[in-house]
């Protein structure tokens, strides 16, 4: 796999839902009865952007033996803290000339748990594939943009309601740091990539879209998103049980 493909497929496979909870919570692109917090707002000690660079850290710190996104492993691997993380799929197939990811799962959340996520994301490293010379930061973000052209298709509701103007949450991570186990992701991307070892790896930069929800109110509730970039589609159900 190329790089371009691999970083398309980690950009779309880690596409997430959007969640709801009891209203309350103002946005500056939702009316005052959405539960996604503002995108400036700084919620539960970080920005949007602290919190894209720690959903990545969490997802990549997990092995693929038991991993959420892979399906090996519940929703509550590796969550820690007043927010949890939730994701798309790492387990595509191809159809035609399309990558598909579809993932039904049924999840169990806290009560009081806030949620955070991507609609669409990429990151970018000079590991998975190694790069000699290393990309520079710079060369580094416009290279994660770059994975999410042409991005198309970025819809979410929760129980038949659809969230507005998702495509406004977009940001940028600061640089960050991940820590890797020896069954990792990147190794199941296949070569050059699947002799990369445990380990601390950096610099790393993320791009996407990301929403950011208070605690979801007890009782069930049903997430569906969907999205994509050229030559990829995803669709992902969410059945999630809070108490």
């Amino acid at each position: 796999m190329n790089r371009f493909s691999r970083r398309a497929v980690v950009a779309v496979a880690t596409a997430a839902l959007v969640l709801t909870a009891s209203p309350g919570i103002p946005g500056v692109h939702a009316a005052r009865s959405s539960p996604v917090m503002p995108l400036t707002s700084s919620a539960f000690g970080h920005s949007y952007g602290e919190w894209s660079a720690r959903w990545w850290q969490w997802s990549y710190s997990l092995p693929t033996t038991h991993h959420p996104l892979f399906d090996t492993a519940g929703c509550e691997a590796g969550q820690t803290g007043k927010v949890w993380f939730l994701g798309g799929t790492f387990t595509l197939i191809q159809q035609g000339n399309e990558v598909v990811g579809v993932a039904e799962r049924t999840c169990d959340v806290p009560a009081g748990k806030a949620l955070f996520f991507p609609l669409l994301n990429a990151e970018w490293d000079n590991v998975c594939p190694p790069l000699d010379p290393p990309l520079t930061v710079p060369e580094l973000r416009q290279a994660a943009a770059a994975a999410l052209v042409g991005a198309t298709g970025l819809t979410a509701t929760i129980d038949g309601q659809a969230v507005d103007n998702v495509v406004d949450f977009r940001v940028q991570s600061p640089t960050f740091a991940v820590t890797i186990p020896a069954q990792n992701v990147w190794r199941s991307f296949g070569p050059p990539c699947d002799t990369i070892g445990a380990g601390t790896y950096a610099p790393i930069v993320a791009d996407g879209w990301y929403l950011l929800v208070r605690p979801l109110s007890h009782g069930e509730h049903t997430l569906h998103f969907t999205g994509g970039i050229p030559g990829f589609r995803l669709d992902i159900t969410y059945h999630l049980n809070i108490g």
